[in-house]
């Protein structure tokens, strides 16, 4: 049977999970184990193994290639890459998370895999499982100018957002009905919805809008449409037993930090 994933993954892998070779020139990558945390990382995932004198990285990489030569050898690999990219081992070292993510993901990318965060941890996933967009923001010309601070906002800290006044290029010689459906419907984990008077009766937004339901009414035990409101204006489609942000009270980076939080 073909594994999922290439042999450099797997070398990759094991850069990661022992921040490199002392005597490379190059530098670390990941996080530097000692030959005795290495134990204790792969014991935390059930391995008993035991360096002895062995060199630290090739033991590494001899020791996950046989993981990944076992039946379900595939599985067990995701579950160790997932644990060595647990955001609590980088605590004080968020740059080294960033870059041990990208080097990572470019070794997975032609295996058509990536590694994505999902609330606090990341998940090795298939691409074609991971939403384009972390946020979608469905709002009226009218309310521009507090919606694109909130989509500056977002993008400063790394989400992936979705703004039509972002994606001019993009949506240049689209059709922009059967893509924004798209958008709205398929291409983002959440979708923040402004409410207004104003987006109540435009024909952009309303279509936005219906896209958003008719996924939200696919997802129904998770939250996607998350309704954020200016003013009290009804909404059909929208219960108003949902609950809603009352823009009124929250400033854009206010209402920035709480979408941050729902991202996780």
């Amino acid at each position: 049977m073909e594994k999922p994933f290439s042999a450099k993954f797997v070398y990759a892998l094991a850069e990661i999970i022992t921040g490199g070779s002392r005597s490379s020139p190059k530098p670390s990558i990941g996080i530097y184990r000692t030959g005795p945390r290495i134990e204790k990382f792969f014991r935390g995932l059930g391995y008993e193994v035991i360096l002895g004198g062995c060199s630290r990285h090739p033991f590494t990489e001899d020791l996950l290639m046989e993981i990944y030569d076992k039946e379900d050898g595939a599985k067990q690999i995701m579950e160790i890459a997932e644990e060595a990219m647990d955001p609590r081992y980088y605590i004080g070292q968020e740059d080294k998370l960033a870059d041990a993510l990208e080097y990572l993901n470019q070794h997975l990318q032609p295996d058509g895999f990536m590694l994505a965060r999902v609330g606090p941890k990341y998940k090795l996933t298939s691409r074609e499982d991971v939403p384009e967009y972390e946020v979608a923001l469905s709002c009226a010309g009218e309310d521009r100018s507090y919606v694109h601070a909130v989509a500056k906002f977002l993008e400063s800290n790394g989400v992936k957002v979705f703004y039509d006044e972002f994606e001019e290029a993009k949506l240049w010689g689209k059709d922009l009905y059967e893509y924004l459906d798209k958008v709205f419907r398929t291409a983002s984990r959440y979708c923040v919805m402004f409410i207004s008077e104003h987006y109540a009766r435009k024909v952009w937004p309303t279509h936005e809008r219906r896209s958003a339901f008719a996924r939200a009414l696919q997802e129904k035990d998770e939250e996607y449409v998350l309704p954020a409101r200016f003013d009290d204006t009804e909404i059909p489609g929208l219960p108003p037993t949902v609950g809603y942000i009352d823009l009124r009270k929250k400033t854009a980076e206010e209402l920035g930090e709480l979408i941050l939080k729902k991202l996780g």
